[in-house]
């Protein structure tokens, strides 16, 4: 029994195998460098995949900006899981909405160029 700490990214050329390293929370005989067999579970995440780069991290709490016409709504998220550039998270999300992209300092422009009121904007 134990937890996957790290899943290398790329493959091993010639037999398609990946790296995992696994911390062991019980050695069962098992020594160092040894070679074993081992059963990956994992829990299924719901919730949306989205650029990482489309989370606004601010002191009340992780949101995105939904656009909606010719302005933006922020959306208090959860993240959940975070994947390289990829990020899962919950929050009052729909299926095809369209969220801001970009640098964190930009998508705090976004919200300042289209005149929205900061405190309405982050209480709906």
């Amino acid at each position: 029994i134990g937890k996957v700490e790290k899943i290398y990214p790329a493959a091993n050329v010639k037999n398609s195998l990946y790296t995992v390293e696994v911390r062991l929370t019980e050695l069962n005989g098992v020594k160092p460098g040894e070679l074993v067999e081992i059963v990956l579970t994992r829990k299924p995440f719901t919730g949306f995949v989205l650029p990482y780069t489309s989370i606004l991290h601010l002191k009340g709490g992780s949101y995105v900006l939904v656009v909606e016409g010719h302005s933006v709504r922020a959306v208090p998220v959860k993240l959940l899981k975070r994947v390289n550039d990829k990020v899962v998270v919950e929050g009052d999300l729909k299926e095809g909405e369209r969220v801001v992209v970009g640098r964190e300092s930009k998508l705090l422009e976004v919200l300042r160029v289209k005149n929205v009121n900061l405190a309405e904007a982050f209480n709906g």
